[in-house]
């Protein structure tokens, strides 16, 4: 068989082998595939086999009579070689995880965490992103959660109940199979911490010795509003209007648009932020230029050394306005405006459907009042290290 002569400059042939049954050569001088057509249970099938001129004749003879042994083998074992070519056609032809995960966010467009849990799942799961999506097994995103578990367990917890609707919804589509459905949420401890009083004093005496430094301002700032992390992170100064910072619906949990009254401490920040003049409307504008400030992890572990308090995180702050609010006769009600939970924990079914109320001047007073309380709580700590020399009145 010389497949050089015999097949056509352009166009397709089909020249068939002579040493081996069904092997057959189909293209031209340019290039052909060297495929094998053989019966598995009565059904005629074609297996592709390589491709001309790389796969010589004497090596497309020997990997076609490896694949007929090997069917034969598999048969004679009981094995369902339909099966399995099936099984590998489907593999091969399938989406990459990430290709699948880019096609369900696009799907679910509609759904307020999306982007964030696309985000977090590109992030758990980035080992997995080139992988064929039906060969990730159970196993593969376990190792993934619990790699994840030993520094972040609520961001384990949270990319499960991420992933699982993903899941759901690639399975409906027979893209996995159903044991990836059985993924359970672990029982990650829900937080509780707050900040005593001398801890949030010492933490902010710490960022006083920062006080031009972008971070230390940002974290001033999220003590003194009560805020998320990212939703302070990525303050605008178009946002702020007078003594009224408008967060925009797509950076607030609630997905709407939430006033945050700046009490004098929250005003003291953007004066020192205004000098720093980055040309950005970004407040806290990272080392680009461009985006937010995102170094917190190295910035903390600095602020802990200094003010020698541990074991908080950035959000503790809104549980420690929470706390110190409420022992200062703030009622809860305002308390939860002003964090923008909508009430969630003091206002029954009923009332949660019929207040709609900003409480705007409620939320201003009781933001004032915080400062206060963290201006006291700043200078006890200040008062306590100064040190009284005998005999000096």
């Amino acid at each position: 068989m010389k497949p050089k002569s015999n097949l056509p400059e352009s166009g397709r042939a089909t020249l068939k082998d002579t040493v081996v049954p069904g092997l057959e050569l189909r293209g031209n001088q340019k290039g052909a595939t060297w495929t094998l057509r053989h019966r598995v249970g009565g059904k005629r099938i074609r297996d592709t086999i390589g491709h001309w001129p790389g796969l010589a004749a004497p090596a497309a003879r020997e990997a076609a009579r490896v694949k007929l042994s090997s069917v034969a083998v598999t048969r004679a074992a009981g094995g369902d070689v339909l099966a399995q070519r099936a099984e590998r056609y489907r593999l091969k032809n399938a989406r990459s995880f990430g290709d699948a995960l880019t096609v369900y966010v696009a799907h679910r467009s509609e759904l307020r965490t999306i982007g964030h849990a696309d985000k977090l799942l590109r992030d758990v799961f980035r080992n997995l992103l080139t992988e064929k999506l039906p060969a990730v097994s159970k196993q593969d995103i376990l190792a993934c959660v619990d790699a994840r578990r030993k520094t972040a367990p609520a961001v384990a917890d949270l990319s499960i109940r991420y992933v699982r609707p993903f899941f759901k919804w690639a399975y409906d589509r027979g893209e996995i199979a159903a044991d990836l459905l059985t993924l359970r949420v672990g029982q990650t401890a829900k937080r509780d911490r707050f900040l005593t009083r001398e801890e949030l004093g010492k933490v902010w005496l710490a960022l006083e010795h920062h006080a031009d430094h972008v971070a230390a301002q940002a974290v001033k700032m999220m003590i003194a509003t009560a805020q998320r992390r990212d939703e302070v992170a990525g303050m605008r100064w178009s946002e702020i209007e007078g003594d009224l910072w408008t967060i925009p619906g797509e950076r607030t949990k609630t997905g709407k648009d939430y006033l945050v009254p700046l009490n004098t401490e929250a005003q003291f920040v953007l004066d020192h932020a205004r000098k720093r003049d980055c040309g950005s409307d970004l407040v806290f504008v990272g080392a680009t230029g461009k985006t937010p400030f995102s170094g917190w992890s190295r910035f903390k572990t600095k602020l802990d050394n200094e003010a020698g308090v541990s074991g908080w995180t950035f959000h503790d702050f809104r549980r420690t306005f929470a706390t110190l609010s409420a022992d200062s006769g703030i009622d809860p009600i305002i308390a939860d405006r002003c964090l923008n939970h909508v009430g969630a924990s003091t206002l029954n079914d009923v009332a949660l459907r019929y207040q709609h109320s900003t409480m705007l001047d409620q939320k201003r007073d009781a933001f004032e009042r915080w400062a206060t309380i963290v201006r006291t709580c700043v200078d006890a700590v200040e008062g306590s290290n100064i040190v009284k020399l005998a005999g000096v009145q």
